[in-house]
């Protein structure tokens, strides 16, 4: 499996899994949502140097920073997080969209609940998928179904 090789996805995986203290979970991670977020990253590398000079920006203090954060969505030059939500609503803003509020982290969460009906999972495919997304089954049963 691509997944098991992938590191991107065993670290993204083992900060989930430590996130929510959960033993074991299985996370679905398709090829473009793998490119996706790794262009997450590379915007992120990209803002960060813009806001320095050319001497901070070739300092291998940044590089480390840089390279050493493991979440997707990370304040520049620091190993912490910020909100999924906000990070998107920047991106989409910088990115110079017709309608960026049209995208965000509430919306995609409904889409993704959409597309899952489709592919009409099992009683435990489901169960599974409701964790996933933080709902309890009867709450994804309720609102996205």
């Amino acid at each position: 499996m691509v997944a098991k090789t992938d590191e991107f996805i065993c670290l993204f995986g083992e900060n989930y899994l430590k996130k929510h203290k959960r033993k074991q979970m299985a996370i679905v991670c398709f090829n473009e949502m793998r490119e996706l977020a790794r262009l997450l990253i590379a915007l992120r590398e990209a803002t960060v140097i813009e806001n320095h000079s050319l001497a901070d920006a070739i300092d291998p203090v940044m590089f480390d920073t840089v390279d050493n954060n493991p979440y997707l969505f990370a304040y520049p030059d620091t190993i912490r997080w910020t909100r999924g939500d906000v990070a998107i609503r920047r991106f989409t803003k910088k990115a110079d969209l017709e309608y960026p509020n049209e995208i965000t982290a509430n919306k995609s969460r409904k889409q993704i609940a959409a597309v899952m009906q489709i592919l009409n999972l099992n009683k435990e495919e489901s169960e599974q998928f409701a964790q996933s997304m933080a709902h309890t089954e009867k709450t994804h049963n309720e609102f996205y179904k």
